[in-house]
């Protein structure tokens, strides 16, 4: 494979893509500086054709493509529509693209971090779906741990995250991502004696997914342009807005704490429960403003809930909504 491509561009070129308003009629096209210089290997890695495509991204005006991108790396959500309506391939190889910019700018330009976060917030403005807020709240909730895993990992390819991002249809690099942990010897135990078996069937109550929204607010706008609306800081501008229901909304909202209680009140008109499943997904989906924090305390607002409302055992398993960052 040659060595020898077409320069990347410095951070200052990206950093004046990033700065140039949509409505300019500034040229923004990339011309290097340099003809020639040695390929980064995390660009080179995932070999030519992809290779043209993350030059392009980075040295052109295709700026709002690289921030759609850029957000495949931070939400899983946007993957769907390319997955349903495109293929795995091309998510695949859009994941791959973006990761290898962000590898190219940590590993080879050794850009610090805020920079790389100014960056990222900026591409992410560009892209028509996401606001400010939701782009700053967003990545910055993330960028430690990414930048974490980019300078402490062992061998962090594309292919790698891409792997972790996407699941095995995406390279399966799982055979590189396994982990041994040591654990004690097995301690003595005496034997318990089985109570004697009778006819009667178990009852299982499942509860599962409910995140729990404590900032819900009836009345506000229940289509926001967020990721999660009913929000006490969505309240409608105009009096012919939708606006939230008191238990619920049928659009993108998550469950208030007065249904999240009528819940409780209901499950406890059956006295014939045995024991309790809840199978994770406490948190809500306002992920790009929860901090790790506000997730631990919603976390311990339902467990105690869950446990003061049933005189059985409650069983708890822990979903993807449930970590600090969220699907990590």
């Amino acid at each position: 494979m040659n060595s020898n491509i077409t320069a990347k561009p410095s951070l200052s070129n990206i950093q004046k893509l990033l700065k140039i308003e949509e409505e300019s009629d500034i040229d923004i096209s990339y011309t290097p500086s340099v003809t020639h210089i040695e390929s980064s290997p995390y660009v080179n890695d995932i070999g030519d054709y992809r290779r043209e495509d993350v030059d392009g991204l980075l040295g052109s005006k295709n700026i709002e493509e690289l921030g759609r991108n850029f957000q495949l790396l931070f939400t899983f959500s946007d993957y769907k529509p390319i997955i349903l309506h495109e293929s795995p391939e091309v998510g695949c190889q859009k994941c791959d693209e973006t990761a290898s910019v962000l590898l190219y700018l940590r590993k080879d330009l050794h850009i610090d971090k805020s920079i790389i976060s100014d960056i990222l917030i900026g591409v992410c403005k560009k892209s028509a779906d996401k606001n400010d807020r939701v782009c700053e709240d967003k990545i910055n909730s993330a960028l430690d741990q990414l930048l974490y895993i980019f300078d402490f990992g062992n061998n962090v390819t594309p292919e790698k995250i891409c792997t972790l991002r996407m699941g095995p249809t995406c390279h399966n690099q799982f055979k590189y991502l396994n982990w041994t942990i040591s654990i004690p010897d097995k301690p003595v135990t005496v034997p318990k004696k089985i109570a004697q078996q009778n006819d009667r069937n178990l009852r299982v109550l499942q509860l599962s997914d409910l995140h729990l929204d404590p900032l819900y607010t009836p009345g506000a706008r229940s289509k926001c342009g967020e990721p999660i609306c009913c929000q006490i800081d969505q309240m409608p501008v105009n009096p012919d807005e939708e606006t939230c229901g008191i238990w619920g909304d049928y659009e993108e909202a998550d469950t208030p704490r007065k249904t999240f209680e009528d819940v409780l009140r209901q499950t406890r008109t059956h006295k014939d429960i045995d024991f309790v499943y809840f199978t994770g997904d406490m948190v809500g989906h306002r992920t790009w403003s929860w901090g790790k924090n506000e997730s631990s305390i919603i976390e311990k607002e339902v467990m105690e809930r869950l446990m003061e409302n049933f005189d059985v055992p409650v069983l708890f398993v822990l979903g993807n909504h449930d970590s600090f960052p969220y699907n990590l």
